[in-house]
């Protein structure tokens, strides 16, 4: 894809994180490494707030990196919450937890998560996994504008045709 006279939009990435230590080195390693814009959050309440507050605006969220187990609401609440919001159910959102069971990632993926890290995660790994996540999502909203813009030329030329008749 490209973009005429200007670079990709810069992602806006939603971190969740209980663990201040983890939120910082994430945030840290992502804006060195990829200049995201980062907004870091400590529990899935601010999460959610966060959300509704950049719904519609150049702000809104890209991605969130979602800590899966959090005191008060789960990263699978908030995950939930995402799916039934009707603007943000197609937000990209990856799970991060320390439980490294199977069973856990069958429950993060069946929620509608579109992956799951496990931590301690290798860095380059989640870089990795984020650029193809952001990458594809970029792909359906260049796909997402096309289908528009060919609507509208094709509501132009039945007018066209109406009008001819």
């Amino acid at each position: 894809m490209t973009y005429p006279n200007s670079s990709p939009p810069v992602a806006h990435i939603l971190v969740v994180d209980d663990e201040p230590e983890i939120a910082a080195s994430l945030t840290e390693f992502l804006v060195r490494k990829e200049g995201y814009q980062i907004k870091v959050t400590s529990t899935g309440q601010e999460a959610i707030a966060y959300l509704n507050s950049t719904v519609g605006t150049p702000t809104e969220i890209d991605l969130v990196l979602l800590d899966m187990r959090m005191p008060g609401m789960s990263g699978l609440d908030v995950l939930d919450w995402i799916r039934k919001h009707p603007d943000l159910q197609y937000t990209r959102v990856v799970l991060l937890t320390a439980a490294a069971g199977s069973q856990e990632k069958v429950d993060a993926l069946s929620a509608g998560a579109d992956d799951y890290i496990t931590k301690p995660y290798y860095m380059q790994e989640l870089l990795a996994r984020v650029k193809t996540i952001l990458r594809t999502q970029q792909l359906e909203k260049e796909l997402q504008r096309q289908r528009e813009q060919l609507a509208a030329l094709n509501r132009i030329g039945q007018a066209v045709a109406a009008s001819l008749e």
